[in-house]
C-alpha cells in the first residue's frame, strides 16, 4: 500500500476552491495575515469565511512585503502579503492566550519571490524558548505549512522566527485555534503534525473550517489497494475530538476483503516519538449475520487494539497513551479481521504527530509580563533583541538583561542595565515585579524622573537591590521656597556636629574593648547535623536525640531534599528557629534498619484522625485496638449537626464511629484540612449509619475531593460500614472534603482520616486512585491489619478460598521500598493448592469503563534448596503479558505495578500466575492492591484567591453563609453566594465579582481583597465598615466598579491620590453614596531646600571623615600588637592581598553583602583566576585593590569555614584513592606508577567520590611474559603511554567490546536538520547534520542517476561558493587520538560535469578545524566528515603524522569491512594474488590486543602456492622521496603438527627489516617500522621470506601503509583564540574570513587582525584588532581583556553602549584605542587617561562624560551650570574647614603611632636580602617577556639541563648577570602546533569517491592522515 510519508506534502493545497458554507463561530480564533496593511484592515477570506486581521499589533519588527502579482490567483488572500525580518537573529510574535489551555498553532509560508531574488529561504521556528521546527522553502509557489498542538504555560506566548543562515526569515500567516483540553493528551511535550488524512470517495482534496470547527487541515488519501466507502446518514461526532462529519462519513477498506488493511509510512527522524489518533465509525448498515471486528497491530505484530468493533454511525477514537517509536523510522499498521468477522476492517481518519520535548523552561511569567510593560512604558521596541522570552534560551537573551538559570526552575532576571537608553517619565513600579533583581542601572537618562518608588526603595534599604542612578545628578527642580535665615542653618549644623562628636567618642571607647569570640558550632553526632544560624546556639552543643515525630515536624514531612549520600537522604528542616540539615539513614543501611522500624512503627506524625461529631471540641482519645489518637472535627468544618449511633450498636464498632456529623442544611458541606501542597495522601472516610436519627432510612449521597467527585456513598444497612479511600496528590496547601446532597436523605460522616504517603509510591499517569480492594493472605484467621502494623494505616483485609493454600515465615522481611509494607502482611503468601496448575485471580469492577492500577507485592518466604527454583509468568485478560520470569527475592520485597492504567471491556479482570519451564515451585503472591482511577477534571480555584476568600470569611465572620464552603468557584453548581467567576480552559477558575452587600461587615476593609487580582466588581455597600479607603484599590488593574455606599463610619473624604487618578481617567467607577462631595487635598507647605541641602551635605561629609578615623584607629590597635607573623585572613566572602596604604580592611572578619561585592568587582568584570573553590575576581574596596573569591555552588566547602569532611568522607576518599592506585599497578597493561600522588591530584565530586588525576609524571614498567613484538612496542612508547582514569578506562574497554559508537562523530554534510539524526542501514552508524558545525556554505545533493550507487551519507553535500577558506569547528576531547575521515562524492551535484579541485587544511585544538580551501575557479565541497577516537598506543611513530596509503586484508572475497566489525570504523579492502593460497579458520582469533582488528580480517590469510616462494606485496609512492610506515598483522590460523614450523623474515626492496618471526596460534601480533622507510624511485617491494628452519610457507593476514606528513606551522596562542572566538560570538560577527585559525597561515589571516607570527619557534599572538564599522551593539565585551598582547584596538563607528571598561587600561601593551562614533556613557577610566603613551579617541559619544581636555564637560542644556545658592556655599565651606582640621589632627596622631621593632621574619625576606615590599622588586614579582635570543644568552645556548617535565626541558640560566633562574622551554611535541596539511583533492566526475582519513592525537604532533581515491 502506498506510503503515508508524503502526507505532509499534501498540505500544499489548492486554496482557490470556492464553497458555500454556513457561518460558524470563530470564538477564540486568532487569524493573522502577516504584513497586511494598514494595520486596522480586516477581511473575510472567501473560501473559508475566516476573518483575518493584520499582525501589526502582535510584533514590533519586520518589513511588510507582498508576493509577485503573478502568483496571487493561485493562492488564498491570507498569503498574498508577508512580513520579512532582515534585521535581528530572533523576531517574535507576542500573542495573549489563556494559560494552561491547548491550542493548535499554524504558521504558513509562501515565498512568491517577494524580494525578486529567487532565493529560497530557510530558518527555524521557535515556540517560546524552544525550537518548534525548521522551515525550508522548496519553490516559489510552494506552501510550507507547519502545525503544532501546544499547551501554553503562561498567558502570553511567543512565536519566533530565528535566522540560521544567510537567507531572510519571513511569514505569510499565523493562526491560533483553541482545542478541547481533553484532546491530544501526551505524557510530556507538544505535538508537531506529521500527517492528518481521511479517505473520501470523491473530492474535495482537503477539508478545513468551517467543516472542521477547529480548522484542522484534513488531506485526502487515495491508493490502488484501498477502496473508499461512504454514507449519507448523519454520524455522531460528539466526542472530544469533534472530527468533521464530512471526514467521518468516509472510510477506507482493503480492495481484497479477505486481506488485511495496511498503512505504512517512514519518519525522517528515526529517533522520533509519535502519537497516533485513529478515528472510527461504522458507516454501513450491517445485516443480522454481518460482523465487522478486527485486530490492530503495528511494527511486525505488536498489539494496538484487539477485537475492535466500530460503533454504528458514532465516532470512536483510539490513540496511543504513550509515544511509540521505531528503530529505523518505519511504521506499519495492520488491520486484520478476527475469526468472528464477516466484513473487512476499515478506518475513517488518521492523525500522526511527532512528540516534541520542550526542555527549556520559560522565564517566570510575572517577570515576562513586567518586562513587556517596561518595554512598552519606555518605548524600547527599538532594541531588536528585546523580543521573545527575555532570558531563554541563553543564546537569545535580551540585551542588557542578565538571568539566573537553575535546574528545573524558570529563569529569573537578576540584572537590568537601562543606562543611556533615553528613558523618559518616572521610574515604573513594574520594576518591583522583578523580585530576583540584584542590580538595576538607570544612569545616563537625563530626562528620567529619578524619584524611586517605595517598592524599590524597600529592597534597596534591605540591600537586596543595587540601584545605579549616576553621579552628580540634580533632582527635579521644585518651586522656590521662602529663604531660610543663615542663623537657623548654622544652628542646625552645629547641633548635628556636636551630637556626632559625642557618638564618635562613645564608639571609639567601646571599640577598644576586646570583642567576644563568636560561639563555635558543634555538630551533633546524632540524627541532626546543622549549621546554627539562630540566636540560640545551644541547640547543637551536645548529642541530642530527636524522635521520629519531631523529625517529621522539623522537616515538614520530609518536604525539601538537600542531597543524598551513601548513608541516606539529607532533608532541610527547622529546629527552635534554626535551620538544620537532617540526615535519615537509608533502609538499606544495616546499622539503621532496625532502629528505623522501631521508630516508624509507633509514630503518627502527619496523621489527621477526626472523630466526626465528637463533643466537646477539645476532646481527644486513643482508640484501644489501633492506638490511634482521634480528635473532634469541630475545628475543620463550620456546619452540620452532632449525633450518635444507637447505643445497641456501639459494641460492634471502634470508638471513632460512635458519633456522627450530619448535614440537613445546604447542598454541599465541606471539611477544610491544611496539608502540604504536591504531597501524596491516603484519605479515608468512614460511614456507619447506626440509625443515629431513628428513621431507619439508609442515606445515599456523593463525596467530593475539592471540586471533583470522589465517590458515591450508599448505606446498605444499619450496621454496615461503608469505607471509602482515595490516594490523592493535593495541589494546594488546603484540601476540601465535601459531602454533597443528591436526594432526599441527609448526608453524614463518622470519621475522616488523612495519612501521608511516600511521593514515590502509587504512581499514575493522571488522576487519583480510589481503593477497590486491598488484600493479603494470612496463614491463620485474622480479619484485617491496619495501624500500627502498617505505618501508613492502610486497611488490609484477609483473603481465603478453596483453591489456595498459605505459606509463611517467622524471619524478618526487608520491606524497605517506597510502599513500606507491614511485616505481618509480607510474612505470609498464597500459592495454588495444585502446584502444577496455574493460579487464577479474578475480579469484576462495578463500572465497565473504569481504568485500574494494580499493585502486587512479592517476597520469597521459604528457604529454597539448591535445586529448587520459583519462577513464573503473569498474564491477564486472555494472555496479555504483565510480567515474565519473575523470581521473588528471598526475604525481601518486590512490588510490580502497571505504569499506565488498564481496562476491560466488561469490567472483568483475570490474572494468571503460571510456572515457567525452569521452575520447580508454584507461583506465590503476598499482597494485592487494586485501585480505580478518579479523573480530577475540574481544576480548583486559583490557590491565592482561595486563601484570600478564606481569610475574608474569617475576618468578617461569614461562616453563617451556608454556601461558603469548599471551593469558592468550582464546580459552578456550588459556587459561593455573592461570587461570580471565570472558568478558563486548563486553568483554575478566577473570581471576577464579589458582592457582600448587607453582610453586616465591621472593621476596616481587609487587604485580602487585593489578592483577588482579576476582580472587576466589588460591592461592600450597606455594611458597617470603618477606617480609610485603602490605596490597594488603585493597584487592582481589573477593578472597574467599587460600591462603598451605606457605610456611615467609613472615611469617605480621604480618597487616595492614585485612586482619584483612576476615577478621573474613567477606568474605575467609585460609588460612595448620595450627596457626597470629594474633598480636595490641602496644599502642603514646601520644605526649605537650602536648609536640607546644607544639613545633608554637612552630615554626609562629617560621617565620611569619622569613618576614615575609625578605620585608621583599628589599624593602629593592630599595629600595637607584639611582633610575629602576619595574621591569617579569616575565611569570609572577601580575601585580599592588601597593597594600599590602608591595610585594615582585612584585619578582622568583615561581612560583605552581595550588592557590595557586585559594586566592588564592577559586576564581576575582571577575572584574576580560578581555584578549586571558585572564581577569583579583581575588585576595589575602600580604595584598595582586592581579590574577591566567590565560592562556587559545587564547592563542598560552601560558605562554612573549618573542617567539612566527616570521618566517613575521609575513609571513603582514602579507600577510593587506594583503589585507583591499585588499578594503575595491577589493572593497566603495562602497569603504571603515578609518581605524583598528592592531595591536589585527588579530585572529589559532589559526593566526595575520589578520582586520581594528573598523570603527567606517570611511567610504565615492564611485566613478565610479554611477547617479542609487544616488548618492542612497549619499549618505544615508555615515555608516551599513560593509563586513563580508572572509571573512564574501564568504561572505554567495555564500550569497545560492546561495539558502541561512544565518541564517534559522524557528520552528514548538507543534511537537513529535520532529517537528523539517522542510522545508516549498512553500518548502523548514527549520522547527524552539520548544522551548527559550520556557519557558511549551501546544502546540495548528488544527481538522482547516481543515488542508487551511493551510500546514504554521501547523497547530500555542502558546497562553499563564497570565501577562500571555509571551516568546520568540531568539539573533541583533549589528549585523545582521533581517526578523521573526509569523504567527497561529486555526483554532478551542480550539473556542470566538472570535477572540482581544492585543498584541505587541518588545525587541531580543544576545538578542531577542518577547512576547505579554494585554489582555483572550482567550488570546494564535502559529503561526509567522521571522527573516531582511538587508543594512544596505536600506530606508533617517531612523532610524525600519517597519511593513509592503503589498508588491505588478504582475502579472495569482494567484501569491504568497516564498522561494526571494526570497532574503530577503519575501512578494510580485500586483496589477493593468483600466486597465493587462501587460509581461513572458523575459530576465534584473539584480536583484543593493541590494534583490535576485526575477526573477519584476522580469520583470513594467504600463503604462496609454492611453499618455497616468497609472499610479495608491491606499491608505489609519489613523490619518490616520500617516507612511509607499514604495519603488518599476523596470526597463525592453521593447527601445526609437532614437526611443523612456520618462520620467516621481512624485507623491503631486498633489505632485511625484521625477523625471524613465527606467528602465534590464533593470536594477533603486529610488526611495524620503527623508523620511516623510503623506496628508490618510489617503487616498493615488501617480501615475506621463509627461513631455512621453516617447514611451512610464509603467511600474511593484513597490512596497512601510511606516508609521513610534517606539520611545521604552530597555531595561534590558545588564550588568544578563545578570546577572539568569544568576541566573535558576543557580537555575532559573520565575516567570511573569520573561520579556522585567526593568525595562521598568513594567507588566511582574519580580516581586521594583525598577528605576530614571524618566529616559528613561538606561538603566534594577536597584536591588533580592528572592528570599526562592524555594526557592533551592546557593551564592550570582557573577552577583549584576554587578548593580553593587544597593541591596537579600533571599535569606532559602531553602536556600542555602556561604560568604557577599566580593563582596557590593564592591558599593558595596549597603547592605541579608537572608540569614536559610538553611544558610550559614563566617564573615561582614569587608568586610560593617565597611561603613558596612550592614544585614545572617544569623540562622537554624546553621553560620555570626559574628564580630560579631549572634550568639554557641559551641563544638561549645553551651558555652564548655574552657581549654587549662597547660603549653601557658606554652610559647606564652614564644614570643610572643620573637616580639614580633623584630618590634620588624625594625620599628626598617626605619625606618633609606635612601630613594630625588630627585623621582619625570615620567611618574609627575598633571596637577595630585600624586603618583600622593597621598592626594588625581584625579577619574579611580575610577568616579564623574553625573546628567544635573550633566553639563548641567559642559558648560555641551553648548556646546562636541570630536568625534563611533561611540557619540555628545564635549563639553568642567569638574569641580570647574577640572578639564577630555571628556564622551561616548551617542546614542539607538546605545543599545540597548527597541524596544517594540504591534501590535494581532485574529485573526478560523477561517483568517483574521494576519501581523506586523518588519525590525530589532539594537542600533540602525533597524527595520521589517510587518503583513499
Amino acid at each position: 500500500m502506498k506510503s503515508l510519508h508524503l502526507c505532509l506534502l499534501l498540505l500544499v493545497v489548492a486554496l482557490t476552491v470556492l464553497r458555500s458554507v454556513e457561518a460558524q463561530d470563530q470564538a477564540g480564533f486568532i487569524s493573522l495575515d502577516c504584513g497586511l496593511v494598514p494595520k486596522e484592515t480586516t477581511y473575510v477570506e472567501i473560501s473559508t469565511k475566516i476573518k483575518y486581521k493584520s499582525d501589526a499589533d502582535y510584533i514590533d519588527s519586520g518589513l511588510v512585503k507582498t508576493i509577485d502579482d503573478a502568483y496571487k490567483t493561485q493562492l488564498e488572500q491570507q498569503v498574498w502579503a508577508l512580513r520579512s525580518f532582515p534585521v535581528g537573529e530572533r523576531n517574535c510574535y507576542n500573542v495573549n492566550l489563556t494559560a494552561k489551555s491547548r491550542y493548535l498553532i499554524r504558521g504558513t509560508f509562501v515565498y512568491g519571490n517577494y524580494d525578486g531574488q529567487s532565493q529560497f529561504p530557510s530558518f527555524d521556528l521557535h515556540i517560546g524558548p524552544n525550537k518548534w521546527t525548521s522551515v525550508k522553502i522548496l519553490g516559489v509557489t510552494d506552501i510550507s505549512m507547519h502545525e503544532i498542538i501546544h499547551v501554553v504555560p503562561q498567558d502570553i506566548l511567543q512565536v519566533c522566527l530565528v535566522k540560521t543562515g544567510p537567507t531572510i526569515p519571513f511569514i505569510s500567516s499565523l493562526e491560533f485555534r483553541p482545542l478541547n483540553k481533553e484532546t491530544y493528551n501526551t505524557q510530556s511535550g507538544a505535538l508537531r503534525l506529521f500527517a492528518r488524512v481521511y479517505f473520501p470517495s470523491s473530492s474535495p482534496s482537503y477539508v478545513r473550517y468551517d467543516d472542521d470547527i477547529h480548522d484542522r487541515y484534513w488531506n485526502s488519501y487515495t491508493d490502488d489497494e484501498v477502496l473508499s466507502i461512504s454514507t449519507d446518514l448523519p454520524v455522531d461526532i460528539s466526542n472530544f475530538y469533534e472530527v468533521p462529519e464530512s471526514v467521518m462519513k468516509n472510510a477506507a477498506v482493503p480492495n481484497d476483503a479477505s486481506e488485511p488493511l495496511s498503512l505504512w509510512w517512514k519518519h525522517d527522524d528515526i529517533s522520533a516519538n509519535l502519537y497516533l489518533y485513529l478515528h472510527f465509525a461504522e458507516i454501513q448498515t450491517l445485516k443480522a449475520n454481518e460482523i465487522r471486528e478486527f485486530n490492530i497491530t503495528y511494527n511486525d505484530g505488536k498489539p494496538w487494539m484487539e477485537y475492535y468493533r466500530p460503533p454504528k454511525l458514532s465516532i470512536s477514537t483510539i490513540f496511543s497513551q504513550k509515544a511509540v517509536s521505531s528503530s529505523d523510522g518505519k511504521f506499519n499498521f495492520t488491520f486484520t479481521m478476527t475469526g468472528n468477522s464477516t466484513l473487512p476492517p476499515f478506518i475513517n481518519a488518521l492523525e500522526i504527530y511527532t512528540a516534541l520535548d520542550f526542555k527549556q523552561l520559560e522565564t517566570n511569567r510575572d517577570e515576562i509580563s513586567a518586562m513587556m510593560n517596561i518595554k512598552e512604558t519606555y518605548g524600547l521596541s527599538k532594541k531588536i533583541s528585546w523580543q521573545g522570552d527575555p532570558c531563554a534560551p541563553q543564546s537569545y537573551r535580551w540585551e542588557s538583561v542578565d538571568c539566573s538559570y537553575l535546574d528545573s526552575e524558570s529563569p529569573r532576571i537578576i540584572s537590568l542595565k537601562l543606562n543611556a537608553s533615553e528613558l523618559t517619565g518616572t521610574i515604573t513600579s513594574e520594576l518591583s515585579k522583578l523580585t530576583q533583581l540584584r542590580e538595576l542601572n538607570l544612569s545616563g537618562n537625563p530626562n528620567l524622573n529619578l524619584r524611586v518608588p517605595d517598592s524599590l526603595q524597600k529592597r534597596i534599604n534591605s540591600k537586596s537591590l543595587t540601584l545605579i542612578l549616576g553621579e552628580n545628578l540634580n533632582p527635579i527642580p521644585k518651586k522656590e521656597s521662602k529663604k531660610v535665615p543663615v542663623v537657623a542653618i548654622a544652628a542646625s549644623v552645629a547641633g548635628v556636629i556636636v551630637l556626632l562628636v559625642i557618638l564618635a567618642i562613645f564608639f571609639v571607647v567601646r571599640g577598644k574593648k576586646a570583642p567576644r569570640p563568636p560561639p563555635s558550632v558543634t555538630s551533633a553526632s546524632g540524627i541532626v547535623k546543622s549549621e546554627t544560624r539562630s540566636s540560640n546556639p545551644s541547640i547543637m552543643t551536645k548529642d541530642r536525640r530527636i524522635t521520629y515525630p519531631q523529625v517529621l515536624k522539623m522537616t515538614n514531612n520530609f518536604e525539601r531534599v538537600l542531597g543524598k549520600g551513601g548513608f541516606g537522604t539529607v532533608y532541610h528542616g527547622n529546629l527552635e528557629d534554626a535551620q538544620v540539615a537532617v540526615k535519615m539513614l537509608s533502609h538499606s543501611s544495616a546499622q539503621a534498619f532496625t532502629v528505623l522500624r522501631s521508630v516508624e512503627a509507633q509514630n503518627q506524625a502527619g496523621f489527621i484522625s477526626l472523630d466526626c461529631g465528637l463533643v466537646p471540641k477539645e476532646t481527644t482519645y486513643t482508640e484501644k485496638s489501633t492506638n490511634i489518637t482521634y480528635k473532634s472535627d469541630a475545628d475543620y468544618i463550620d456546619s452540620g449537626l452532632v449525633g450518635k449511633i444507637n447505643d445497641a450498636y456501639k459494641t460492634q464498632f471502634q470508638q471513632q464511629v460512635w458519633a456522627v456529623r450530619s448535614f440537613p442544611v445546604g447542598q454541599r458541606n465541606c471539611y477544610n484540612v491544611n496539608l502540604t501542597a504536591n504531597n501524596k495522601y491516603l484519605i479515608r472516610g468512614t460511614f456507619v449509619y447506626g440509625n443515629y436519627d431513628g428513621l431507619n432510612q439508609f442515606p445515599s449521597f456523593d463525596l467530593h475531593i475539592g471540586p471533583n467527585k470522589w465517590s458515591s456513598v450508599k448505606i446498605l444497612g444499619v450496621t454496615n460500614t461503608s469505607m471509602h479511600e482515595i490516594i490523592h496528590v493535593v495541589p494546594q496547601d488546603s484540601l476540601e472534603v465535601c459531602l454533597v446532597k443528591t436526594g432526599p436523605t441527609t448526608p453524614f460522616i463518622s470519621s475522616l482520616e488523612v495519612r501521608p504517603l511516600n511521593n514515590e509510591s502509587y504512581l499514575t499517569q493522571s488522576g487519583s486512585l480510589m481503593l477497590f480492594a486491598r488484600v493479603y493472605f494470612p496463614s491463620s484467621s485474622s480479619s484485617f491489619i491496619r495501624y500500627d502494623e502498617d505505618i501508613h494505616d492502610r486497611v488490609w483485609n484477609s483473603f481465603t478460598d478453596d483453591e489456595t493454600v498459605w505459606i509463611s515465615t517467622d524471619l524478618p522481611i526487608d520491606t524497605s521500598n517506597s510502599y513500606d509494607m507491614p511485616q505481618s502482611v509480607m510474612k505470609t503468601a498464597a500459592v495454588p493448592k495444585n502446584a502444577s496448575e496455574p493460579w487464577l485471580l479474578w475480579w469484576t469492577l462495578d463500572e465497565n469503563t473504569a481504568q485500574s492500577y494494580v499493585y502486587m507485592h512479592f517476597a520469597e518466604v521459604q528457604n529454597l534448596t539448591a535445586n529448587e527454583t520459583r519462577e513464573f509468568n503473569i498474564t491477564y485478560n486472555g494472555g496479555l503479558r504483565w510480567f515474565s520470569y519473575l523470581r521473588p527475592p528471598n526475604l525481601s520485597i518486590s512490588t510490580i505495578f502497571n505504569p499506565r492504567a488498564v481496562s476491560s471491556s466488561n469490567g472483568i479482570f483475570n490474572f494468571t500466575f503460571a510456572m515457567t519451564g525452569n521452575s520447580t515451585l508454584p507461583p506465590l503472591l503476598n499482597a494485592l492492591e487494586i485501585y480505580t482511577v478518579v479523573d480530577i477534571l475540574q481544576l480548583e480555584t486559583n490557590k491565592d484567591e482561595v486563601s484570600a476568600m478564606m481569610n475574608i470569611k474569617e475576618t468578617y465572620g461569614l461562616s453563617k453563609k451556608i454556601s461558603w464552603q469548599g471551593d469558592p468557584c468550582a464546580p459552578q453548581l456550588y459556587r459561593w453566594e455573592g461570587l461570580n467567576c471565570s472558568y478558563p480552559d486548563s486553568e483554575g477558575s478566577r473570581i471576577i465579582s464579589l458582592n457582600l452587600n448587607g453582610s453586616e461587615l465591621t472593621g476596616s476593609i481587609t487587604s485580602d481583597i487585593s489578592k483577588l487580582t482579576l476582580l472587576t466588581v466589588l460591592d461592600l455597600s450597606n455594611n458597617d465598615l470603618s477606617g480609610d479607603i485603602p490605596t490597594f484599590f488603585a493597584e487592582m488593574k481589573s477593578l472597574k466598579l467599587i460600591n462603598l455606599s451605606g457605610n456611615p463610619n467609613l472615611n469617605l473624604t480621604a480618597i487616595p491620590d492614585s485612586l482619584q487618578q483612576r476615577v478621573n481617567s474613567k477606568s474605575l467607577t467609585l460609588i460612595l453614596g448620595e450627596n457626597l462631595t470629594l474633598t480636595p487635598k490641602k496644599e502642603s507647605k514646601k520644605v526649605p531646600m537650602v536648609a536640607i541641602a546644607a544639613s545633608v551635605a554637612g552630615v554626609f561629609a562629617l560621617l565620611v571623615i569619622l569613618a576614615i578615623f575609625f578605620v585608621i584607629k583599628r589599624k593602629n590597635v593592630k599595629a600595637h600588637k607584639s611582633p610575629g607573623p602576619p595574621p591569617l585572613v579569616t575565611p569570609g566572602i572577601v580575601k585580599s592581598e592588601t597593597r594600599s596604604s590602608n591595610p585594615s580592611i582585612i584585619t578582622r572578619e568583615r561581612k560583605i553583602t552581595y550588592p557590595e561585592v557586585l559594586k566592588m568587582t564592577n559586576n564581576f568584570e575582571r577575572v584574576l583566576g580560578k581555584g578549586g573553590f571558585g572564581t577569583v575576581y579583581h575588585g576595589n574596596l575602600d580604595g584598595a585593590e582586592v581579590a574577591v573569591k566567590m565560592l562556587s555552588h559545587s564547592s563542598a566547602q560552601g560558605k562554612r569555614g573549618g573542617n567539612v569532611l566527616t570521618w566517613e568522607n575521609r575513609m571513603q576518599i582514602a579507600v577510593e584513592a587506594a583503589q585507583g592506585l591499585e588499578y594503575l599497578h595491577n589493572g593497566c597493561r603495562p602497569p603504571m606508577v603515578h609518581r605524583d600522588v598528592k592531595t591536589t591530584n585527588i579530585l572529589l565530586n559532589e559526593r566526595c567520590g575520589a578520582k586520581l588525576a594528573d598523570f603527567g609524571l606517570s611511567r610504565s614498567f615492564p611485566i613478565d611474559g610479554e611477547c617479542h613484538v609487544s616488548t618492542v612496542v612497549a619499549v618505544r612508547r615508555t615515555m608516551e603511554r599513560h593509563c586513563v582514569l580508572v572509571a573512564t578506562f574501564l568504561l572505554m574497554l567495555h564500550i569497545v567490546h560492546a561495539q558502541d559508537q561512544i565518541g564517534f562523530i559522524s557528520v552528514d554534510c548538507g543534511l537537513a536538520p529535520r532529517e537528523s539524526p539517522y542510522n545508516e542501514a549498512k553500518t548502523g552508524l548514527t549520522y547527524t547534520s552539520d548544522d551548527g558545525l559550520v556557519n557558511v556554505g549551501k546544502p546540495g545533493r548528488i544527481a538522482k542517476e547516481f543515488e542508487p550507487l551511493a551510500d546514504k551519507p554521501t547523497l547530500t553535500l555542502r558546497y562553499f561558493p563564497e570565501g577562500v577558506r571555509n571551516c568546520y569547528n568540531l568539539n573533541v576531547t583533549s589528549d585523545t587520538n582521533y581517526l578523521i575521515k573526509a569523504t567527497f562524492v561529486y555526483g554532478n551535484y551542480d550539473g556542470l560535469n566538472v570535477g572540482p579541485n581544492f585543498d584541505l587544511y587541518f588545525g587541531p585544538n580543544l576545538w578542531t578545524t577542518v577547512c576547505l580551501i579554494k585554489t582555483g575557479i572550482s567550488i570546494p565541497f564535502i559529503n561526509v566528515l567522521e571522527l573516531r577516537p582511538m587508543k594512544k598506543n596505536m600506530y606508533v611513530t617517531q612523532g610524525e603524522s600519517l597519511n593513509y596509503l592503503f589498508r588491505v586484508y588478504i582475502s579472495n572475497s569482494s567484501t569491504r569491512i568497516r564498522f561494526p566489525d571494526d570497532v574503530y570504523d577503519r575501512k578494510w579492502y580485500p586483496y589477493f594474488d593468483n600466486s597465493w593460497t587462501q587460509v581461513t579458520t572458523t575459530l576465534d582469533v584473539n584480536t583484543s590486543l593493541t590494534y583490535e582488528l576485526p575477526q573477519s580480517v584476522m580469520a583470513k590469510a594467504a600463503t604462496p602456492i609454492k611453499a618455497n616462494d616468497t609472499l610479495n606485496i608491491t606499491w608505489t609512492v609519489e613523490p619518490p622521496t616520500t617516507k612511509f610506515y607499514s604495519y603488518m598483522h599476523f596470526a597463525e590460523l592453521q593447527t601445526l603438527r609437532a614437526n611443523d614450523a612456520r618462520e620467516f623474515n621481512v624485507t623491503m626492496n631486498g633489505i632485511y627489516t625484521y625477523g625471524p618471526y613465527s606467528p602465534k596460534p590464533l593470536k594477533t601480533e603486529t610488526i611495524y617500522d620503527r623508523i620511516p622507510e623510503q623506496c628508490d624511485g618510489g617503487a616498493c617491494l615488501l617480501q615475506v621470506v621463509k627461513t631455512l628452519k621453516s617447514t611451512l610457507p610464509p603467511l600474511l593476514n593484513a597490512i596497512e601503509a601510511f606516508t609521513v606528513i610534517d606539520f611545521p606551522q604552530m597555531e595561534t596562542n590558545e588564550d588568544d583564540v578563545d578570546a577572539i572566538k568569544n568576541v566573535q560570538d558576543t557580537y555575532g560577527i559573520s565575516r567570511i574570513s573569520w573561520q579556522g585559525d585567526p593568525c595562521v597561515p598568513k594567507l588566511f589571516l582574519w580580516d581586521g587582525l594583525s598577528c605576530n607570527n614571524s618566529d616559528n619557534s613561538t606561538l603566534p599572538i594577536i597584536t591588533s584588532l580592528d572592528l570599526s564599522s562592524s555594526g557592533l551593539t551592546g557593551s564592550i565585551t570582557q573577552a577583549i581583556q584576554n587578548l593580553t598582547n593587544l597593541q591596537e584596538l579600533n571599535l569606532s563607528d559602531n553602536n556600542l553602549t555602556g561604560e568604557i571598561p577599566e580593563f582596557l587600561g590593564d592591558i599593558k601593551s595596549l597603547l592605541v584605542i579608537n572608540l569614536s562614533g559610538n553611544n558610550l556613557s559614563g566617564s573615561v577610566p582614569p587608568s586610560l587617561l593617565q597611561k603613558k603613551g596612550m592614544k585614545l579617541n572617544v569623540e562622537g559619544n554624546p553621553h560620555l562624560l570626559c574628564t580630560a581636555d579631549s572634550c568639554v564637560k557641559k551641563g544638561d542644556d549645553g551651558h555652564k551650570k548655574k552657581s549654587v545658592i549662597v547660603p549653601v556655599v557658606a554652610s559647606i565651606a564652614s564644614i570643610a574647614v572643620l573637616i580639614g582640621a580633623l584630618v590634620l589632627f588624625f594625620i599628626l596622631r598617626k605619625k606618633k603611632s609606635p612601630k613594630v621593632e625588630g627585623p621582619p621574619p625570615s620567611y618574609m625576606q627575598a633571596s637577595d636580602g630585600r624586603s618583600p615590599r622593597s621598592s626594588e622588586p625581584a625579577i619574579v614579582t611580575k610577568n616579564r617577556r623574553f625573546t628567544y635570543s635573550q633566553v639563548a644568552i641567559m642559558t648560555n645556548n641551553f648548556q646546562r639541563i636541570l630536568g625534563k617535565g611533561g611540557f619540555g626541558m628545564v635549563y639553568h640560566g642567569f638574569v641580570n648577570g647574577t640572578e639564577q633562574v630555571a628556564v622551561k622551554i616548551l617542546s614542539h611535541s607538546s605545543s599545540q602546533g597548527y597541524k596544517e596539511f594540504k591534501a590535494e583533492v581532485s574529485s573526478h566526475l560523477h561517483l568517483n569517491l574521494e576519501l581523506i582519513e586523518l588519525l590525530l592525537r589532539v594537542d600533540s604532533t602525533f597524527s595520521k592522515l589517510e587518503h583513499v581515491t
